[in-house]
């Protein structure tokens, strides 16, 4: 158990340091499933289509009330056949707690910043499917509340969106703003403590040319928590992940649906 942080850091923090300037010619994208300039474009990320994430999480407590967070989140799409995405995000937070009078309701209060660095496979203009890389500074504000066991979560996090690639891309740098709430239910199961949750998450940006404004996607899970051991947890959900876009000048919504894991270590 002790190698697991060090391998989720080699596997994990390598690409954050090896940004991608511009694939070779005649290349669309370096995927599972690799196109030529002479095949047709891949096709996810569209409506109905079905997916996999796999997120990986090390928390890590400091001196002084800070706590660390490392997170790296892989998804496949196009009916898991191609893979998309892949993140990286390392957050400060410190905790704020005794800001509260001493209460059973507010059981913990968090806010640092942090910074994401996300690889995205995406279109460009000559319909082309090309990695682009996007720079996301952040700041978290996380708020704990407990009632007879039942546990209620929420986040608040505003992200900056600065996009690497602008050449061939409709990209415009942007702000956005996710607020995610979760219900975790007072039952445990098994000696693993099996507990069912459900969250939803709700993301606003500012409206440009090349993007719908507003309020423009919502994620909505339902999952199973678990503790394997005491610093090892694992979690399984399905996600409906409803977009909203505007393709050919209307506006309307795509949705997708994913099997989602969630493995996590805390020391």
């Amino acid at each position: 158990l002790l190698r697991l942080p060090q391998l989720f850091i080699s596997l994990n923090i390598l690409p954050l340091f090896s940004l991608p300037s511009q694939l070779p010619r005649g290349t669309y994208a370096t995927t599972p499933f690799s196109v030529s300039a002479n095949e047709a474009p891949l096709r996810f990320n569209q409506n109905n289509d079905h997916g996999l994430w796999f997120e990986q999480n090390i928390f890590v407590e400091l001196p002084s009330n800070f706590l660390f967070q490392w997170r790296s989140v892989q998804r496949f799409g196009g009916d898991y056949r191609v893979f998309w995405y892949h993140d990286y995000s390392a957050i400060l937070t410190y905790k704020l707690s005794k800001l509260f009078a001493p209460s059973d309701l507010f059981t913990n209060f968090l806010m640092g910043p942090g910074y994401n660095g996300t690889f995205r496979l995406q279109r460009d203009t000559r319909r082309r499917e090309r990695w682009v890389y996007i720079h996301r500074p952040l700041l978290e504000v996380h708020l704990f509340m407990s009632w007879k066991d039942w546990t209620l979560t929420q986040r608040l996090r505003s992200e900056l969106h600065f996009f690497a690639q602008k050449i061939h891309f409709r990209h415009h740098d942007h702000a956005l703003i996710r607020y995610r709430v979760a219900l975790n239910a007072p039952w445990k199961w098994t000696p693993i403590k099996i507990q069912p949750f459900v969250s939803n998450e709700f993301f606003f940006r500012d409206q440009n040319e090349a993007l719908v404004g507003g309020y423009h996607q919502n994620r909505f899970r339902v999952g199973l928590d678990s503790q394997m051991i005491k610093e090892l947890s694992l979690g399984v959900f399905w996600q409906w992940l409803s977009d909203k876009r505007q393709p050919e000048g209307r506006t309307k919504w795509i949705h997708q649906y994913h099997y989602g894991l969630v493995l996590t270590l805390s020391f």
